[in-house]
């Protein structure tokens, strides 16, 4: 049986269990002679992308939707403060990384591990504030069209006022 852990992260250092088909903390921290921030085997955002690699930047989404690309800035943002204060990643010039919006360690009890409560889109409507205006409008589908269900199953109710239609990597 081939190990879980990619190949990318065990050539970087990382570990996995004695039967090489769990993971440790070494499989993503290096205790002695880390090259990068935490402790990490790779670089945070490439560390996820390692095993999350349907999230690579670099790869279309299937569907060829456009999606929340890691490492891209965008014209006019700026972090906004609310997610710092929750020691949100982003880079030097505003460029998005998987820790601008998750955290692995104390996620708060967000799911999937997001820096804060997705819930109602509140973690959306905190870098798109401008978006709020479509909150109880027609457009707002927990209102107008409720039984509606998106990609995922979800009716608006379940997946927020965004989650209908938008999703952070890809569309619904």
């Amino acid at each position: 049986m081939e190990s879980p852990v990619p190949q990318v992260i065990l050539e970087a250092g990382g570990k996995s269990t004695e039967d090489g088909h769990g993971m440790i903390c070494q499989t993503c921290h290096e205790p002695h002679g880390a090259r990068n921030d935490w402790m990490l085997v790779l670089p945070p955002s490439r560390l996820c992308i390692a095993c999350h690699d349907d999230k690579d930047p670099d790869v279309a989404s299937k569907d060829g939707m456009p999606f929340h690309k890691i490492g891209q800035t965008y014209p006019g943002f700026d972090p906004p403060q609310s997610l710092l204060d929750e020691a949100a990643l982003f880079g030097a010039n505003g460029e998005l990384s998987c820790l601008s919006c998750h955290r692995l360690h104390d996620a708060s009890g967000a799911k999937p591990l997001l820096i804060k409560d997705n819930r109602d889109s509140g973690l959306c409507f905190e870098c798109h504030k401008e978006e709020k205006a479509m909150l109880d409008s027609p457009h707002d589908l927990r209102h107008s069209a409720p039984d509606t269900v998106n990609a995922q199953g979800q009716r608006p109710s379940e997946s927020g006022p965004c989650g209908t239609c938008h999703r952070i990597h890809g569309w619904a």
